[in-house]
């Protein structure tokens, strides 16, 4: 409704410099969590002899999917990934 918030509003910043440390935790937390994640991965195929879509196995589970059964998608492979980091 019109009329409940004053006509002038102020509002207070950070100075940029103050934010940087701020923001660079966020980012390591964002790469530790999605590294987290590809490294928890299973690998994920169709299931089944015919049909579109096939069911696929995810998270120990016969779920709809829209890939020919038969086909895997692998997971990560968590030695190579230790390696890259490695280096």
């Amino acid at each position: 409704m019109p009329g409940l918030a004053p006509a002038v509003q102020s509002f207070s910043f950070l100075n940029g410099e103050v934010i940087d440390p701020i923001y660079l935790a966020a980012v390591e937390a964002v790469e530790e969590a999605v590294v987290n994640a590809i490294v928890a991965g299973e690998d994920v195929g169709g299931r089944g002899r015919c049909g579109w879509p096939g069911k696929m196995w995810v998270a120990g589970e016969d779920v709809a999917g829209f890939k020919p059964p038969g086909l895997i998608c692998r997971s990560i492979d968590t030695r190579r990934l230790a390696d890259l980091f490695r280096h």
